[in-house]
C-alpha cells in the first residue's frame, strides 16, 4: 500500500529512508527515485515535502542540530553563574541527550557532507560560547572572536569523538574536563597558581 501526503508519517518514513541511504552513499548519489521507490510514494508525494534531496539533507541536519543542542541553553545558563555542580550536571544531560541519539549524530559525522555538518555544529557551539565566556575589558572583538572560536571548535570535536567512540567515555569525567578548560584553564585553580610561580 502506498503513503499519500495525508499520512502524517509520510515525512518521517522519508527521513528515515534517506538516513538509511545516506548512512551508506554519499549525498550527491542519493536520488529522487531511490526515496521514492524505498519509500512507495508517488513523486508528488515527495515533492510535497522536499524540493529535492538536497533540502531533505538539510531538514535532517537541522532535526540532527537541534537534538545536539537541545541542553546547551542550560549549560550556557549554568556556565554565566559558573556554578561547577550545575555546570557539569547540565553538561552530563548534554552528553546524555547525544548518547541518546548517536546514531542517528554518526550518519552525519560519518557522511559526505560531514565537514559541513561539523561547521554547522560549531556554529552553534560558538553562538552558546560567545554569550558565556566572560573576556577583560582589554580584549579586543578580534581577540575574543578567536578565543570563542578556539574553544567552539574544540569543544566540537571532542563531542564529535565522543559520539564517534559510541559514548563510552565517562560523561562525569569529560564534563568535569570541559569544566575545567572554560573555566579554569587547562589546569584546576588550586594547581594553576602553584604552576605560575
Amino acid at each position: 500500500m502506498s503513503m499519500t501526503m495525508q499520512d502524517p508519517n509520510t515525512k518521517c518514513i522519508i527521513k528515515k529512508e534517506f538516513l538509511e541511504l545516506y548512512r551508506k552513499l554519499p549525498l550527491s548519489k542519493i536520488k529522487v527515485a531511490d526515496l521514492i521507490a524505498k519509500c512507495n510514494i508517488s513523486r508528488g508525494t515527495f515533492y510535497f515535502y522536499f524540493s529535492d534531496v538536497y533540502s531533505l539533507y538539510r531538514e535532517c541536519e537541522q532535526d540532527i542540530l537541534v537534538i545536539m543542542e537541545n541542553e546547551l541553553d542550560g549549560v550556557k545558563m549554568a556556565s554565566i553563574h559558573t556554578q561547577k555542580n550545575a555546570y557539569i550536571k547540565q553538561y552530563m544531560k548534554h552528553l546524555a541527550a547525544l548518547a541518546e541519539h548517536k546514531d542517528r549524530i554518526q550518519i552525519f559525522l560519518r557522511g559526505s557532507e560531514m565537514a559541513s555538518f561539523r561547521r554547522e555544529f560549531t556554529n552553534n557551539i560558538y553562538a552558546v560560547y560567545s554569550d558565556t565566556l566572560e573576556f577583560s575589558a582589554s580584549t579586543s572583538d578580534t581577540e575574543r572572536h578567536y578565543m570563542v572560536r578556539f574553544f567552539a571548535s574544540g569543544a566540537c570535536e571532542l563531542l564529535c569523538d565522543y559520539i564517534s567512540n559510541d559514548c563510552s567515555e565517562s560523561a562525569e569525567t569529560l564534563a568535569i574536563t570541559v569544566y575545567n578548560i572554560m573555566f579554569n584553564g587547562t589546569f584546576p585553580k588550586e594547581n594553576r597558581s602553584s604552576r605560575d610561580n
